[in-house]
């Protein structure tokens, strides 16, 4: 489809809402808009005196008009172009009375984005020019109607179908002979028909000159499709009046809002269940089997194991009471993606396939269709993570990049707790040793050596295993960041983007610790550093337009302090660099850490020579994800937080040091 052009006055005084309405028009990929502005009523005039436009979209609140008056005095001025009003006030009976005095459509400024503006702007015209032609000739009309590629549906006032167009024809699945004569409300979805009834009896009692909506629809065959509704009441034949309907399809739309909304649901709730790992690794398994079922809207979920020669079921989520969490292996879906090579297993129809016998559970308990993921302990396959349902289901690459992910974090579990079995024997070890020298004074220099292998052997296990979280770490944001190549919309790449930044901070911790030689603390100084470089180099933020101080006394944090810490240091660098230096400001970005010693406090400070914290915002109850992690990780640290406006924005953080290790 071409590019619709459209040469469009825009009236606003306000120099911050011209540039983004003229920022949102140039981002469509349905107008090509040139526009011209103006920011009084009497400049506006002498423009359409002067040019010939397609379209004013004009603000109410002007220097020399205001409200009515400034529509009125539009209309004087121009005859043969639609006027749409923009307006600060978010009201229906302002967007009512607008309607009423002329305009051909009302816009809140809340509510302005490209997907708004092309709609108002395409169905203005489109209307305009359709209403123009109806009063110079029927057939014009006729040749509009049977061809407009919005679908378009005449009805009496009670919904009766008179006449629809092929375009609706087409949306709704009904040929034209055989839906005239039914009522809209037959084919209207039954939750949206009280919105619709309501909006109808507005229009009939002329409370609104017309009215615009989303709905639903249900097809001939019947399937559920969405369109976007305006209505409005026309003279048709003999005088007649009735209801005049544009239905322009927006299924795709909404299919597409519904999928990355379930996409932003599902990474704040991976987010949340990594931030809260703690060092049981059988509770965080049980955490991470009951997320994958919950993202997964499983009727269960399971991670089995192979131990010896039993199948375990050792992390379960909504499992039945007289569910058995030990069994033979053999026949069991989960021991054929373990053994048999299968990755991402996938098998619907569950009571057509052999498993429907080999399988005890499929019978037991109705399952209809499975998906499953092998899990790698030290490269070697232990076990599967899988989610089971009682029905039918569709499966995409999202929901197994979801189970992947899952999977490899139960990976890293079940590899900690073999370090931590190893570690423990190492200790055990140690101690009998210790124990025989002194029994044992010849065997002194033997138990010795003894004791220095078990140390070194601890030593490499702990910085295995750090090496290892770094570089699943490391995984997970290389999956997020092939996730981002295929999302479009800017909101969400900014999200992943977070998300890369915020697991890097936790890689780097792993990473400090595995290069270290003092494996129970961090040197807080280079890591933050470090920190604050790969910030500025994400952003593309030059260090001679934001100079970086920081400023750390030699403190030293155990792991379960710093990596809260550091995402906390991640979280509110990465919102200053963001939001604190626009269109190329200057200033000072500070990182300052010390420890009191008299009470053995840690004081953290971020702060910066930025525009500041908004005012009107408090920090501590604001739905943003970074702030909402931000206050939950200084409670994890038992810890206070203060931000001060006066110069910039400054946060001042106090947590007590706690010790690493038990």
């Amino acid at each position: 489809m071409s590019l619709k052009t459209v040469k469009t006055l825009l009236i606003e005084d306000n120099r911050d809402h011209t540039e983004l309405i003229t920022s949102l028009l140039e981002e469509s990929s349905l107008l090509m808009a040139s526009v011209v502005t103006a920011q009084t009523l009497d400049e506006a005039r002498q423009l359409i005196l002067s040019n010939k436009y397609d379209l004013i979209l004009s603000d109410l609140s002007l220097p020399d008009s205001v409200y009515k008056d400034t529509l009125k005095e539009l209309k004087k001025i121009v005859q043969d172009t639609p006027i749409v009003v923009l307006t600060a006030l978010d009201d229906k009976h302002t967007i009512s009375t607008m309607i009423k005095e002329g305009a051909n459509d009302c816009i809140p400024k809340s509510q302005l984005s490209t997907a708004v503006l092309e709609r108002a702007i395409i169905y203005c015209i489109d209307r305009f020019k359709a209403e123009e032609e109806v009063k110079l000739s029927e057939q014009k009309f006729r040749n509009y109607f049977e061809k407009s590629y919005i679908g378009l549906a005449i009805t009496d006032l009670k919904g009766n179908i008179i006449d629809i167009n092929p375009s609706f024809s087409k949306f709704i699945g009904f040929n034209r002979e055989e839906f005239i004569g039914k009522n809209l409300r037959e084919v209207t979805f039954s939750e949206d028909l009280k919105n619709s009834n309501e909006w109808i009896e507005k229009l009939l009692n002329n409370e609104c000159a017309f009215f615009s909506l989303e709905k639903r629809y249900i097809t001939k065959k019947g399937n559920i499709v969405w369109g976007n509704v305006n209505v409005q009441k026309i003279q048709w034949e003999s005088n007649k009046e009735c209801l005049f309907a544009e239905i322009v399809d927006i299924t795709d739309r909404k299919k597409y809002e519904e999928e990355h909304r379930l996409a932003e649901t599902r990474l704040e709730k991976l987010t949340s269940a990594f931030s809260s790992l703690g060092h049981n690794s059988d509770k965080n398994i049980n955490m991470l089997t009951r997320i994958c079922g919950e993202l997964l809207g499983g009727s269960c979920a399971l991670y089995n194991r192979l131990e010896g020669d039993m199948l375990c079921s050792t992390g379960q989520w909504n499992t039945p009471p007289d569910f058995n969490p030990v069994d033979k292996p053999e026949g069991h879906i989960c021991y054929d993606v373990i053994t048999k090579e299968k990755d991402v297993y996938v098998v619907k129809n569950l009571s057509q396939t052999t498993y429907s016998k080999s399988d005890p559970n499929v019978a037991l308990y109705g399952l209809k269709s499975y998906i499953g993921k092998r899990v790698y302990c030290f490269d070697k396959n232990i076990g599967a993570l899988c989610v089971v349902y009682q029905n039918e289901i569709n499966i995409d690459k999202n929901d197994k990049k979801v189970l992947g992910i899952l999977a490899t974090a139960i990976g890293i579990e079940e590899e900690r707790r073999e370090v931590e079995k190893k570690s423990k024997r190492a200790i055990e070890e140690m101690k009998m040793s210790q124990e025989a020298s002194l029994n044992i004074m010849e065997d002194l220099d033997r138990h010795r050596k003894e004791l220095d292998s078990s140390l070194k052997e601890k030593e490499v296990l702990l910085r295995e295993i750090h090496h290892r979280v770094k570089n699943n770490m490391q995984v997970i944001t290389s999956l997020l960041k092939i996730q981002g190549n295929y999302i479009k919309d800017e909101k969400y790449k900014e999200m992943l983007r977070e998300s890369e930044s915020r697991i890097r901070s936790m890689a780097l911790i792993h990473e400090k610790l595995y290069r270290t030689k003092d494996l129970a603390n961090i040197d807080f100084r280079n890591y933050t550093t470090v920190l604050a470089k790969e910030n500025f180099r994400s952003f593309g933020t030059s260090p001679g337009r934001v100079k970086l101080k920081v400023e750390i006394e030699d403190v030293q944090l155990g792991i379960d302090s710093a990596i809260p810490c550091g995402l906390i240091i991640n979280e509110l660098i990465s919102n200053s660099l963001k939001h604190g230096f626009p269109e190329g400001k200057k200033g000072e970005l500070k990182v300052t850490m010390s420890k009191e010693s008299e009470h053995d406090k840690i004081e953290l400070m971020i702060s910066d020579s930025g525009v500041g914290f908004p005012k009107e915002l408090d920090f501590k109850d604001t739905s943003t994800l970074g702030m909402h992690l931000v206050n939950t990780l200084v409670r994890q640290l038992g810890g206070e937080i203060e931000l001060s406006r006066e110069h910039g924005t400054e946060w001042l953080i106090k947590f007590e040091l706690k010790d690493s290790w038990p």
